[in-house]
């Protein structure tokens, strides 16, 4: 039982007053137990982390404790979010509530400044005018009568007062009344007389039928006791006021994890917000969501005007876009936004937005269909239901129809039944806070249970718990005290609520230091250099989980039509490596709205296909051509000339990706010349640094960053083997890295240890000077060649026969391991022009499965006429210039060695990602780095990306460099999520017991490896190419049924990059060109390759 204690009807029929005066701190704790009490879902048993603090009189007047509601409401926001940051793994501490500060929330859009100049004075001098649009210029633009349609006056019903509401269009409510809308009267007292003579006239009644006709919004005055015995009062009365529950259309759904962050550790950090609202009580609620962490794009309609002067504040931390959804375009971009979204607020009456496709409804069936709850957040005047649920209504309506005005009337000494409007928006702000309650939540329980969740936010609702017994109301003498404290000018029925606002401000300013207490925080934006607004009430212990206010720069303040990614314009990606993927990337990111810069040590793009004579850097030979041909490589969206050949040179690649660079305009972002050293957190880990280092100059640098981006490549740092008695071998030993012309080894004894692809291309070119070459190899390789019966071998490959192999490699792993055994033995043995002698050893290969075949057709003929002799592989050298071999061999007078022995990725750049071995009694590899889907530190993975550690993930050549580019970048934007980092652990310590099974079948295999089965569908679903349409589920049949033709050709025809650009999912954008260079691609294939083209055959 409560022993709080009130008398009846002090202020009034149904209201309840304090019979003592409870400090305003301790009155907060006792209000945030009984709040907590009657709100469902609420945790209870952590109140004792709020600490309240301040001094012991409110600084509001009038008799209503919105100030200590306001207090409690944001603890409440700090311990849902508490909540939340523990499921995130991050500890936030105590919450610290500033109950002086709280009494500035709902003052938030009166006191804030722009570049030293308060709102009264940019109202008066026109800088808010400059900033509005058009369309809200009209509604700011006002005459005194145009100011006065928003005011509470008499009906000819004794005692009875309406509030009426000019809504957004004054001139039209004036006229329907018989008004001259455009009549300029001496002052706004003679205005609010011409109108008072008019409503008079009027019952309350009918003034009630004459609104609902021309659909304004007015509402009758009521006592409290009055309201709650309305019809309407009953029905908003069955509801709590925070008022959320789990929706049946969608509770099947599967719980949605929070954010693994640990750059931003606000509790709703990776949560998208879509906010369809205008004036206060719905862009507050934006507000306060982005603050904490939450990614907030408004949608404003360029055709409805908005309240300027109270806006202004509230598109703090918002992306902004200006959408008419009577345009079926900007309809679709809404539906592409609420695509990925987590939670909409939509702030318009009741069900309006189902006739425009996006009702509750609509936004429920979006989100089952995609497989992940939602949270749909209705804010109106209301409430759910009733007879009035649908009808307009704004802050002023619900104070007059829950009885708030005319409690504040009777405190301020007027008659009975006199409304006067309460001193601020708080119906309004206090809504905005009761709906952020009721969003985190529904997040929260999405979290653990799954499934969408409903809530309604009522305006009426927000002011009618404020008028409760147990809330109770502060006592006459209170109300006197605070008066007499900061002498606040009279508040009257005639007064707007922006007069209201400055009457506060001024007394504030006058008679007590609150507004010089440090609680503004200063931006530069869109309005002006200097933008001061009220800072986030909410502190915790732990300060960087705490809400942090901000801008985004560009926001424009009605919007932007083009739907710019504003928020990554803030977001700087330092991106290392300017090969394919290193460009691909920077082009992807630069296109997301990133501010991305790319570093590169050689002066050009192109990464190892930009020749370089520095022989400690990996360089494509001018004889170096592709492996793969330009029909199923290149970029997504950047199709390779036709003027190259089939299989493009280096000098053909480094032009066509300089060509590239050039068109997409990345030249500009990229700093040549540069080599990253290595990269580290910064101090507090909240960022990158680049330790940067000028090639030729020696000059260092360090780059702070928020993001980064490792493209530079797995063919970086030598694979260096070493043998017995090395040290005391007198010839030279070399790494193929530091081959660059055969000149060197003129009349030398050479042998070139290892069987590669690179093996292949620098033997022919070393028996053309030297003496007698040698090769040395452990194991075979397969003797595969470019062309295959008049057609480039990787024709071969479809994107069907890909998606089974990768099906059979999955399901029957050791039956796939056998069959591409055999596959490769049969057309290693097809493709081969001579008998291959089995004392070469070249048919004793690995299983292509775990290791990667290499292209070494151009060293059989030397096999075949004795200018090159396969020797086993190396046993120990015996000094001076010998080396025995396995066989017992022995080769005198070696002048040199090339080790053929491949690469792998340089980590030393970035000693922060953690390695471990696997624990297994097979393994005695490697340690292995530590990433997910070998792409993702699980520590950092919302800011770090490793491109450069994944054989077996690409499949023909950069063209996947485009599909994991747009995974990461969709990713790092919140269009895809990453799982929880304990999954990502988990995940790579399954990974690597993997590798440690894969090594007991093959030493030494690549333990970069991953399964291409799971690999390729991950990063294809994170990118959103839609590449499930081309499946044997649903969306393949469906597009079967739709366009036969492309089904086919992107199946069982030429696997070309582009169809990777093809299919609109909404996650990135598609090229229009797809299409047309699919079937072009197919058809030049077909015309060339089909036996009558016999100069192509034989290129």
């Amino acid at each position: 039982m409560s022993d709080h204690k009130t008398t009846r009807d002090t202020y009034g029929p149904g209201t309840f007053a304090d019979v003592e005066y409870l400090p305003l701190v301790q009155e907060c704790h006792r209000l945030l137990k009984y709040l907590s009490r009657v709100t469902p879902g609420f945790t209870q048993t952590h109140l004792g982390h709020v600490k309240f603090h301040g001094q012991e009189l409110p600084i509001l007047p009038g008799p209503l404790k919105s100030q200590a509601m306001a207090a409690v409401f944001q603890a409440m926001i700090g311990l849902v979010g508490r909540e939340i940051s523990h499921l995130r793994g991050i500890e936030t501490g105590d919450i610290s509530i500033d109950v002086d500060k709280a009494g500035l929330y709902p003052a938030t859009p009166a006191i804030l400044s722009i570049d030293g100049k308060t709102v009264a004075q940019i109202q008066k001098d026109g800088t808010l005018l400059k900033a509005g649009r058009d369309l809200d210029r009209k509604v700011l633009t006002k005459n005194d009568m145009h100011f006065r349609s928003w005011a509470i006056y008499p009906t000819k019903d004794p005692q009875v007062w309406y509030q009426i509401m000019g809504n957004l269009d004054p001139a039209g409510f004036l006229r329907a009344y018989g008004l001259d809308p455009t009549l300029e009267t001496a002052s706004r007292d003679e205005a609010y007389e011409v109108i008072k003579a008019e409503m008079i006239k009027y019952s309350a009644a009918e003034l009630e039928q004459k609104n609902m006709k021309h659909g304004f919004c007015g509402q009758t005055c009521y006592s409290p006791a009055q309201w709650r015995e309305t019809s309407m009062g009953k029905s908003l009365g069955k509801h709590p006021v925070v008022n959320y529950r789990r929706t049946n259309l969608g509770s099947t759904l599967p719980p949605v994890p929070f954010s693994t962050s640990r750059t931003d550790l606000r509790p709703l950090a990776g949560i998208k917000v879509v906010e369809l609202a205008r004036v206060i009580a719905g862009p507050a609620m934006g507000a306060a969501l982005a603050a904490l962490g939450a990614d907030v794009i408004k949608v404003q309609s360029p055709n409805l005007p908005d309240l300027q002067a109270l806006s202004v504040s509230l598109t703090a931390g918002k992306r902004t876009y200006s959408l008419d959804l009577a345009v079926e375009s900007d309809r679709q971009k809404l539906h592409e936004l609420i695509g990925d979204a987590d939670v909409i607020i939509q702030a318009f009456r009741l069900r309006s937005l189902e006739r425009k496709g996006f009702g509750l409804d609509d936004v429920l069936k979006m989100a089952e269909k995609r497989g992940k709850g939602i949270v749909y957040i209705d804010l109106n005047c209301y409430g759910p239901d009733g007879y009035y649920a649908e009808r307009p209504g704004f802050q002023q309506i619900a104070d007059a129809a829950s009885g708030c005005s005319y409690v504040c009337g009777k405190a301020y000494g007027f008659e009975q039944g006199t409304g006067v409007l309460p001193p601020l928006p708080i119906a309004d702000m206090l809504a905005g806070a009761v709906g952020v309650i009721d969003t985190m939540l529904a997040l929260r329980d999405r979290a653990k249970s799954g499934g969408s969740y409903h809530a309604t936010v009522a305006l009426t609702a927000v002011d009618t718990v404020q008028l409760e017994e147990e809330v109770g109301l502060y006592p006459p003498e209170t109300v006197k005290n605070i008066q007499n404290t900061y002498k606040f000018a009279p508040m009257t029925p005639d007064l707007h609520v922006e007069e209201l606002l400055y009457i506060l401000s001024d007394s504030w300013a006058k008679h007590s230091d609150i507004l010089n207490r440090g609680y503004m925080v200063e931006f530069e934006t869109a309005w002006g250099k200097s933008h001061n607004i009220l800072s986030p009430i909410i502190q915790y212990e732990n300060e960087t989980a705490s809400p942090l206010q901000h801008f985004h720069i560009h926001s424009k303040p009605g919007g932007d039509k083009t739907g710019r990614e504003d928020k990554m314009k803030h977001v700087s990606v330092a991106i290392i490596g300017a090969g394919p993927t290193g460009i691909s990337m920077l082009k992807q990111l630069l296109q997301d709205g990133f501010s991305a810069t790319l570093f590169e040590r050689r002066s050009s793009v192109g990464g190892l296909w930009a020749y370089d004579a520095n022989n400690g850097w990996t360089t494509a030979l001018a004889s170096t051509s592709a492996n793969i041909s330009k029909y199923t490589c290149g970029f997504t969206d950047f199709p390779i000339p036709d003027k190259y050949p089939v299989y493009l040179s280096a000098a053909n690649f480094q032009e066509f990706m300089q060509t590239y660079a050039e068109h997409f305009k990345l030249i500009e972002h990229i700093s040549f010349n540069s080599s990253v050293q290595v990269v580290n957190r910064n101090h507090d880990d909240s960022g990158w640094i680049l330790q940067l280092e000028k090639v030729g100059t020696g000059e260092k640098e360090s780059r702070l960053f928020d993001k980064v981006v490792f493209c530079h490549g797995y063919q970086t740092k030598r694979v260096m083997p070493t043998f017995p008695g090395q040290d005391k071998f007198e010839g030279e030993i070399i790494h193929s890295q530091q081959y660059r012309s055969p000149g060197v080894f003129q009349d030398k004894t050479v042998v070139i240890l290892g069987l590669s692809t690179t093996t292949g291309e620098i033997t022919p070119q070393v028996i053309t000077t030297a003496k007698k070459v040698y090769v040395s190899h452990r194991s075979g390789q397969m003797v595969v060649k470019r062309m295959r019966k008049g057609r480039p071998t990787d024709l071969i490959v479809s994107w069907r026969r890909r998606q089974i192999t990768q099906w059979m490699a999955k399901n029957i792993p050791n039956f796939y391991r056998y069959l591409a055994g055999w596959g490769a033995r049969l057309l290693s043995s097809q493709f081969s022009d001579v008998k291959l002698d089995p004392e070469w050893r070249i048919q004793s290969f690995r299983n292509p499965t775990l290791r990667l075949p290499g292209l070494i057709q151009d060293i059989v003929p030397h096999l075949q006429d004795g200018s090159l002799t396969s020797l086993h592989g190396i046993k120990r050298f015996l000094g001076g210039r010998s080396i025995e071999f396995d066989d017992g061999t022995v080769v005198d007078d070696v002048d040199c060695i090339i080790l053929t022995t491949g690469y792998c990725a340089d980590f030393s750049v970035a000693p922060f990602i953690e390695k471990s071995i696997p624990k297994s009694p097979t393994y005695h590899g490697p340690a292995i780095q530590r990433l997910y889907m070998n792409v993702f530190p699980p520590k950092y993975a919302d800011s770090c990306a490793v491109l450069c550690y994944s054989a077996y993930g690409k499949n023909n050549g950069f063209s996947f460099s485009d599909v994991m580019n747009m995974a990461i970048s969709n990713i790092w934007r919140g269009v895809s999520k990453l799982p929880p980092y304990e999954k990502m652990e988990k995940w790579v310590d399954d990974h690597q017991n993997w590798i440690a099974a894969n090594w007991a079948r093959e030493p030494h295999l690549d333990v970069s490896m991953v399964k291409q089965y799971e690999f390729q569908p991950w990063m294809h679903q994170q990118a959103g190419t839609g590449m499930e349409n081309l499946g044997w589920g649903w969306a393949g049949w469906k597009f079967w049924w739709k366009d036969r033709e492309m089904y086919n050709l992107m199946n069982h025809g030429v696997e070309t990059a582009h169809m990777f650009r093809y299919f609109e999912t909404g996650k990135r954008k598609t090229w229009e060109g797809a299409r047309d260079e699919i079937i072009r691609q197919n058809k030049i294939v077909q015309e060339s390759f089909s036996g009558r083209n016999k100069k192509l055959r034989e290129e």
